[in-house]
């Protein structure tokens, strides 16, 4: 391995220098680039150690777990690593095997590595074997550990209690007055859940507490059905506990023993596995243990120890088709047709649609077509009372123009009661989405949360970020405003720095389309402008000319040969791994983590957009009012938006309006960004219409022909920024006033 020494030799500078150069401390850009070539060319590595002598800071944490087999000290292990790792930290793992003298030798260990920090999942029983680290001022996160449940300590713990209560009503609620709970010996005073369990299953004394291990769930099961015959159900505390007991139940051919786990979620095995499950989410402790033990490092004389409690939810599994009444009728099968917007969502339900035609003994046909199409075909025949369609997907822009036009079907009235069906959507996405003077129009299908997303590695290179900071004394970070973005574009985009391992900064839509007309919007409201206020044109102002030259000036650091017409071409252009940033859509996003056809899988950033002004986009599932078949059609509908299909529709390739999706953690391989779409909904804002006007198409004309023109026009090069934004006020103003 390449020494100091060497690399100092190769670049004919000083030892010194090359410090300072790996510190960032030289703004000599000639030694600088000779230092940095030199360290590529050996390949030569910082010594952590050496430099921690003169830092005092080694930017490692030690981590204590009790092994690598319990299913959510795994899963929170890799949140941990990652979330640190994503904060410029590693890890040293250390394994207590439960024993507190071998926890007891790897605090010690840590200690005299000096280490920045340490997470623990503590075995000791006794408070006082950590008063040494109070000592020592050492940063230091428990996990679920209520003998330091004392400001002294930071703790993270997990509340069964509600979560559990809730999966023994449903027991009983389903017949079971019978069930036997196996409980892990760490859970065994916790949250009074052996006495909860007495309480709801009354005179039943089932109760076995056993180590983690799927042998441990295997023996005490074995033994409560051996002699109680009457017990049908299980509530386990963990996910290999329940596959014990699983065995144990069919070596005794207990074919009908229903079992609820402790575990994180999982569609794929969990519908044929559990009744239910009391979700713990491990990812989701590792980051709350990260943010602490992080605040706790960095921010030491302001960090106050607390303790941060996080709610396990109990989760009924049920089948991703209910079962119908009666028997599926014989001979010609009906048939309904849904008209799509050409999209991954649309064709993710054609393919997820075959298990509703197989129980629902009908036949759904799908229309696909390009935006524009849809939207013409729609308005030409909806308004000719065209039954050749009995449902449609709906930009949330047009529902007020079908409504007023007499072509969607009112479905509030259409739906029996079934008021839980909306309870698990994401707050307010149903009103944005199909409500029009506070009556039913569209369920929420394709809802659309706008993200920035970059590529990673570019983000944590040392080289680039110490080149970043000499060039614009920033630090090179996600961007936050919409001047940054246009700063890291730059510096991304290989004409303006030819030291950028990518070609270009950003990806963007262009031409004349609402896609351009969104990009626009993202800067006029960061900007504190807007297109109307209290009903009045207001766009021609000097906040809105500001955003404006910052919206053109993005395309200076986009490829000018290359026309984005849509969210689908700019997610094209960004896989190949060529672009450093895009702003996109979540529900056109779906195949950046795609290992079989993205460049950029694995690496993939995320953050809010510049500004936190996203333009709220997304599709709702509508029925022609000129339908002979719309109670048919109401059902599928409902169906497609439904909570049951929400999973399998995601993994297809779709987005949902149903909050819990966006809980599990089983799926954050796939959308590691999916938690950030709660974020980005809650500051989205809904593209504005004055009210009262008695014009055809408004929204069309407004946003589409109106503003999509003119910035058709600048980016074309025919007009500049200022008269674009005199013709959009007189265009605006003549449409409004007409």
């Amino acid at each position: 391995m390449a020494t100091i020494k060497e690399v100092a030799e190769l670049a004919k500078v000083s030892v010194g220098t090359v410090s300072n150069v790996l510190n960032g401390k030289t703004e000599n850009i000639e030694l600088t680039e000779r230092v940095e070539k030199a360290i590529k060319a050996l390949g030569y590595r910082p010594d952590a150690k050496a430099r921690s002598l003169k830092n005092t800071k080694t930017n490692i944490v030690g981590v204590i777990i009790p092994n690598l087999e319990h299913p959510r000290l795994v899963s929170m292990l890799q949140a941990i690593e990652k979330s640190l790792r994503n904060k410029g930290y590693s890890i040293i793992l250390k394994l207590s095997e439960s024993n507190p003298i071998l926890e007891q030798q790897s605090i010690e260990f840590f200690l005299e590595q000096k280490i920045d920090g340490i997470i623990v999942s503590s075995c000791m029983e006794e408070k006082h074997d950590y008063e040494k680290l109070l000592a020592e001022n050492m940063p230091i996160v428990f996990l679920d550990n209520e003998i330091v449940s004392e400001q002294e300590f930071d703790l993270v713990t997990i509340d069964y209690r509600d979560a559990f209560a809730k999966s023994l009503a449903r027991l009983k609620e389903l017949g079971y007055r019978q069930a036997g709970l196996i409980l892990e010996r760490e859970l065994e005073t916790k949250d009074g859940l052996v006495q909860l369990f007495q309480e709801h299953l009354l005179g039943t004394d089932n109760v076995k507490i056993v180590d983690f291990h799927q042998e441990g769930g295997f023996k005490a099961a074995y033994e409560l059905l051996f002699h109680n015959s009457d017990l049908r159900a299980f509530v386990t505390s963990n996910y290999l506990l329940a596959k014990g007991a699983r065995k144990a139940a069919k070596i005794l051919d207990k074919k009908d023993v229903a079992i609820v786990a402790f575990k994180e979620e999982n569609w794929i095995e969990d519908e044929t596995s559990f009744v239910g499950t009391i979700a713990v989410s491990g990812s989701k402790i590792g980051e709350a243990v990260v943010e602490k033990l992080i605040d706790a490092m960095e921010r030491p004389a302001l960090h106050e120890a607390i303790t941060t409690k996080l709610e396990a939810r109990y989760v009924e599994t049920q089948p991703l088709v209910l079962e119908r009444d009666g028997v599926i009728p014989s001979g010609r099968t009906e048939t309904i047709t849904m008209c799509m917007f050409d999209s991954p969502a649309a064709h993710a339900l054609k393919m997820l649609t075959k298990i509703y035609e197989k129980r629902a003994g009908i036949k759904v046909q799908f229309r696909f077509m390009e935006y524009f199409d849809l939207e013409n075909e729609l308005y030409t025949m909806l308004q000719q009372q065209n039954q050749a369609i009995d449902g449609f997907m709906m930009d949330l822009t047009w529902v007020e123009d079908f409504v007023e036009t007499n072509s969607v079907a009112r479905i509030d009235n259409l739906i029996s009661p079934q008021i839980q069906y909306f309870d698990d959507l994401i707050h307010g996405l149903t009103n944005e989405y199909g409500v029009y003077n506070n009556r039913l129009y569209g369920l929420p299908f394709m809802p659309g949360a706008q993200i920035l997303f970059y590529k990673n590695d570019l983000f944590e290179d040392h080289t680039l970020k110490r080149q970043f900071k000499r060039q614009y004394n920033m630090e090179l970070l996600p961007p936050t405003t919409w001047a940054e973005f246009n700063l890291i574009a730059e510096f991304f985009t290989q004409e303006y720095n030819e030291k950028s391992p990518v070609k270009y900064g950003v990806s963007l839509a262009k031409g004349k389309s609402i896609y351009s007309v969104i990009d626009f919007l993202n800067r006029l409201w960061a900007y504190d402008s807007n297109v109307f206020e209290n009903g009045k044109v207001v766009i021609n102002n000097e906040k809105s000319l500001a955003a404006l030259k910052s919206y053109t000036k993005s395309f200076k650091y986009a490829c000018p040969a290359k026309i984005n017409n849509s969210w689908d071409d700019v997610v094209a252009d960004f896989k190949t791994g060529e672009v450093a940033m895009a702003v996109l859509y979540d529900s056109h996003a779906v195949a950046l983590n795609d290992y079989s056809a993205s460049g950029i899988a694995g690496n993939v950033g995320y953050s809010l957009i510049p500004g936190k002004a996203p333009v709220l986009g997304g599709w709702s599932l509508a029925l022609n009012k000129h339908s002979e078949k719309k109670q048919k059609a109401l059902e599928y509908i409902l169906w497609a938006c439904g909570s049951n299909s929400a999973i399998p529709y995601s993994l297809l390739g779709g987005t949902t309006a149903r909050e819990p999706f966006y809980h599990r953690g089983e799926l954050d391989s796939l959308y590691p960004w999916k938690a950030l779409v709660l974020e980005s909904y809650q500051v989205s804002k809904k593209r504005y219409v004055p009210l009262g006007l008695n014009i055809k198409h408004k929204n069309k004309r407004i946003y589409d022909e109106i503003i999509g023109g003119e910035l058709y026009q600048l980016l074309s090069g025919k007009q500049d920024e200022e008269t674009t934004l005199t013709q959009m006020e007189t265009r605006l103003i003549a449409l409004i006033t007409k």
